[in-house]
């Protein structure tokens, strides 16, 4: 096929590939108009960018005439054509906007040549004085397009917003208001965007080939009035002393749904990398498919009762009771989930004895009936560490574990080799983990970490970079010991495919919010597409925590099966209402779960 088309006509730029085109409208303003293949406008885009630093904001003065050439990419890519803008910067001794175009899409990347410390960079929109007769300031690019669904899904009322607000995709996160974006963490890098919420569908995103190039903590959507653009935060932990591009800025057009939409960007680059010496199933073990009963829920239905922490509920002669409660009715399940806080400190993980007085042997008997056991962790947690072991800030509170340091690399590495190796070679014999709290990732500019060094010191992994470290040390010492360990996570985002087994679709409720309880079979549904889309042969944990009530429960019983892996959370009751389940319920999931395992063919589980 040969390449799209350009020209250069009296001033004016234009790009016309099979799936698209690009047109200046007038040769006075640097606006070009993106349309789809139908010549359906979506955008203005303004061939600008922005990298700010700690040592002070970017602008751009003067922007040079569109400069073109061929591009070949990589082995397998459809020819292409590259434009680029040098433009004067503020900040930078040399800066350009290139954009790549091939048939199918459309990407741009800032490059820059200086010495600084990233803070945020911005793509298709910031700030500028080289095109006087339009005005001064900050530019945005302009949008055709009315709605938007994001990657990283928050409010559990919707699937979608309009596009006049802000979104994004990270991995901080937390109850608090605007910050409620932990179910991924992170999700797809990107965005999907539409006219009325109806296809096709424009696809917005990052293409990142390795994470370690992900040194951001977010990729934010950003709206005013008809205007758009994409920040990256990378918080001044990226540091420039030379040539830095930054990644790829993808817009595909013509997609069918939202899901394609968000799992399109970087579908044409290499999936993760394998982790670094472990050895990783070439398939799907069987016993991850099986349905799988975590603690949590019962924990908390119970603390309520009791007006107790839930997590002190962790105990030994609990699981057993609630176990034994399920077996009563049918309930058997394939893995057994114990969640916070079976161990002492977050941070080093030891049993804490006064609730599992045994747990390698309470691990090794549920071996012994056939049944395998993950045990909850907690990423970044600085609970027990020595100091020297973690991130700080410059009042000296320890914000979270630092994976740079050699010295804690190597205690996880020995702790999660401990929790997963058998008993009778000194571990715990777990199976594998249930990894919680990536959005608790460290944030904020004063943060050091043992790689940066100080404050004027070198560069080292942050944002999603530091957070794929973190789980390639746990993924690369749990596989270490079990090559078909379980690792479940809520990051469906394929630069950690190489560190995941399975994909959880997390809470379905954000119980700070002004109305919590809230209809949430849709939104789980929702969350299940898109770790479909972006990761389809990843399985997925469809959760339990927390229901809006008893009848919500009993529908997402039916529901989840299809979507899933079927994981039950409660056993007694509905923690965040009260409701009791009866005996009827669990004959509901007994028969759900029967049913389930025949479709997949997994093995018939009979009470002891």
């Amino acid at each position: 096929m040969p390449r799209p088309k350009i020209t250069l006509d009296q001033g004016r730029l234009t790009v016309r590939a099979a799936a698209w085109s690009l047109a200046q409208l007038r040769a006075d303003r640097p606006v070009l108009r993106f349309a789809d293949a139908s010549g359906d406008a979506w955008a203005d885009l303004l061939p600008i960018a922005c990298a700010d630093t700690a040592e002070g904001p970017d602008e751009w003065y003067l922007v040079g005439e569109p400069l073109v050439q061929e591009d070949d990419g990589r082995p397998g890519d459809d020819p292409g054509v590259i434009v680029s803008w040098e433009a004067t910067s503020a900040r930078w001794s040399s800066c350009s906007l290139v954009l790549r175009a091939t048939h199918a899409r459309l990407a741009l990347r800032l490059e820059v040549t200086g010495t600084g410390r990233l803070t945020e960079v911005r793509l298709l929109g910031g700030r500028a004085s080289a095109w006087p007769a339009i005005g001064t300031g900050r530019f945005w690019s302009g949008r055709r397009f009315d709605v938007i669904v994001s990657g990283g899904p928050d409010d559990p009322t919707r699937m979608s917003q309009p596009a006049a607000e802000a979104a994004a995709v990270g991995i901080v996160a937390g109850s608090q208001p605007g910050r409620g974006r932990w179910f991924f963490t992170p999700g797809p890098l990107g965005f999907a965007a539409s006219r009325r919420g109806a296809a096709p569908w424009l696809a917005i995103g990052l293409a990142v080939e390795d994470a370690a190039e992900a040194g951001f903590t977010q990729v934010a959507y950003e709206a005013d009035d008809n205007g758009w653009d994409v920040r990256l935060d990378y918080e001044g932990h990226t540091r420039v002393d030379g040539h830095w591009t930054s990644p790829w800025l993808e817009l595909v057009p013509g997609m069918p749904h939202a899901y394609g939409a968000l799992a399109a960007p970087g579908a044409s680059t290499p999936t993760a990398r394998p982790t670094p010496g472990a050895v990783v199933p070439s398939a799907t073990p069987e016993w991850w498919l099986e349905p799988m009963v975590c603690g949590w829920g019962a924990q908390v239905a119970e603390a309520v009762e009791l007006g107790v922490l839930a997590p002190s509920l962790a105990t030994q002669d609990r699981y057993d009771r609630w176990l034994g409660r399920l077996e009563a009715h049918g309930v058997v399940p394939g893995t057994i989930v114990i969640d916070d806080q079976w161990q002492r400190t977050y941070g080093r993980n030891e049993p804490d004895e006064a609730r599992w007085p045994d747990i390698a042997s309470w691990i090794e008997a549920r071996h012994r009936r056939g049944q395998r056991v993950l045990l909850w962790w907690k990423a970044w947690d600085p609970d027990g560490l020595p100091e020297a072991w973690t991130i700080r800030d410059r009042a000296g509170h320890q914000i979270a574990a630092d994976p740079t340091n050699p010295a804690y690399a190597d205690a996880l590495d020995s702790d999660i080799g401990r929790l997963l190796r058998p008993r009778a070679e000194g571990g715990l014999g777990a199976d594998g983990l249930k990894i919680d709290f990536t959005g608790a990732a460290p944030s904020g500019v004063g943060l050091r970490t043992y790689a940066e060094g100080d404050a004027t010191g070198g560069s080292g992994p942050w944002g999603i970079a530091l957070l794929h470290l973190l789980l390639t040390i746990v993924a690369r010492a749990a596989r270490a010991e079990r090559p078909d360990a379980l690792l479940i996570t809520h990051t469906p985002n394929r630069l950690f495919a190489d560190v995941l087994s399975m994909v959880r679709l997390n809470d379905a409720l954000r119980l700070d919010d002004p109305v919590p309880l809230v209809p949430v079979i849709d939104q789980l549904r929702h969350r299940a597409a898109i770790v479909s889309a972006v990761l389809p042969d990843v399985p997925i944990d469809t959760d339990d925590w927390a229901m809006p009530s008893l009848a919500e429960w009993r529908s997402w019983q039916r529901v989840k099966p299809h979507e899933g892996v079927p994981a039950l959370y409660h056993v007694d009751g509905i923690g965040t209402t009260g409701e009791r389940l009866t005996r009827d319920d669990l004959g509901l999931v007994a028969r759900e779960w029967a049913a389930y395992r025949t479709r997949m063919g997994l093995p018939v589980r009979r009470t002891a």
